[in-house]
């Protein structure tokens, strides 16, 4: 028992340095960096690209899930940020990363909760 719980925590250790030499290897994103353009569908199933929805002054991207309970918690809030810096030239984005959910799921929850694309 006590050789499978070393065998373990090796394996967790080396995943854990493996999976934090990639983060870094990305690079740092500085606030004030230019994204790259890059296209996505929206909920409606048309590609959209993010040049296209940011705002004048830049854009806050977003990412969203129907079950999370932090993002559901976050709600209010997120449309009120959204509200707040359109006013400001700064459009939300909002992308939801749960390859889990269905395309159908996703396009009901952003209609009932969001005013921004998703």
């Amino acid at each position: 028992m006590k050789r499978l719980s070393v065998l373990f925590t090796a394996v967790f250790a080396i995943a854990a340095l493996v999976s934090f030499s990639k983060v870094s290897a990305i690079g740092d994103f500085a606030v004030g960096s230019t994204l790259e353009n890059f296209k996505l569908p929206d909920t409606n199933g048309k590609e959209q690209s993010f040049n296209d929805l940011k705002g004048k002054n830049g854009a806050i991207v977003i990412f969203l899930s129907v079950q999370c309970p932090v993002v559901k918690g976050y709600d209010e809030r997120i449309v009120k940020l959204a509200e707040d810096y359109k006013a400001k030239g700064v459009n939300v984005i909002g992308i939801n990363s749960n390859s889990t959910e269905s395309a159908e799921r996703v396009k009901t929850h952003a209609a009932e909760k969001y005013k921004f694309p998703v």
